[in-house]
């Protein structure tokens, strides 16, 4: 099969293998914003506040918690994040590591 055939003949096909999502466009916008003008709240911090249901949490554990995202990539994306603000994957602590 061809380059062209596997993307389906759309467009010129190039070597960086992107990924096309145009319903991300909806958060490039800022489509779903707060209408309260909140922008300064933590996406990650309000999260788990909600229902599973509701914030579309998948999976939560004592120190970690798996998420869909709302504007994923590819299908089946999901996040898993630290129930605590941390700069880098080597500032977890082992037992949020093993929880991951």
């Amino acid at each position: 099969m061809s380059e062209t055939e596997m993307h389906g003949g759309v467009g010129m096909p190039d070597r960086w293998q992107r990924i096309w999502a145009p319903h991300r466009m909806a958060y490039l916008t800022g489509e779903n914003r707060p209408l309260d003008g909140n922008d300064v709240a933590c996406p990650f911090c309000e999260i788990p506040k909600l229902s599973d249901e509701a914030a579309l949490i998948v999976a939560r554990g004592d120190e970690v918690y798996a998420v869909m995202n709302l504007y994923p990539y590819n299908a089946g994306h999901l996040l898993i994040c630290a129930n605590r603000h941390v700069a880098d994957l080597t500032d977890l602590t082992v037992t949020e590591r093993n929880e991951i």
